[in-house]
């Protein structure tokens, strides 16, 4: 049921990355919406919105790392400040192509952050990240 579906956000500034990644989340038939945003403000600014018209926040949003206008670390940031507002959790994945011991490491100074995702992904890793989310 489309009621029942997830509703994802995606935060990067690649639009090669952002559409391989749409068409693996499409390929799981377990989205029903995918928003797309190129750098974390805009996504934040699009939570918070959300948040003020009491509107269906996204069950999961995948982050990319290094954005312009606002990073996943400064997003990252806002969210914690946001979420104690939010009527229930978002899982968030870091999702970059950073393979970086600090970059993994500062993902997990992040309570929200439930994973940590190395591009390019694979569909089988999506739809067991997807499969995972309680719908609400």
């Amino acid at each position: 049921m489309e009621d029942q579906k997830l509703h994802i956000l995606l935060i990067d500034d690649d639009r090669f990355q952002v559409a391989a990644l749409k068409k693996i989340i499409d390929g799981t038939a377990l989205a029903g919406t995918v928003s797309i945003f190129e750098d974390g403000k805009q996504a934040i600014d699009h939570i918070t919105q959300l948040t003020l018209l009491g509107e269906g926040l996204p069950h999961v949003i995948f982050l990319d790392i290094n954005m312009p206008v606002m990073n996943a670390w400064k997003f990252l940031e806002a969210y914690t400040r946001l979420k104690r507002k939010l009527y229930r959790p978002i899982a968030v994945y870091v999702v970059t192509s950073s393979t970086e011991g600090v970059d993994m490491a500062q993902s997990r100074h992040f309570e929200t952050v439930k994973g940590y995702v190395v591009k390019p992904v694979t569909k089988e890793k999506i739809y067991q990240i997807l499969k995972g989310v309680v719908v609400e």
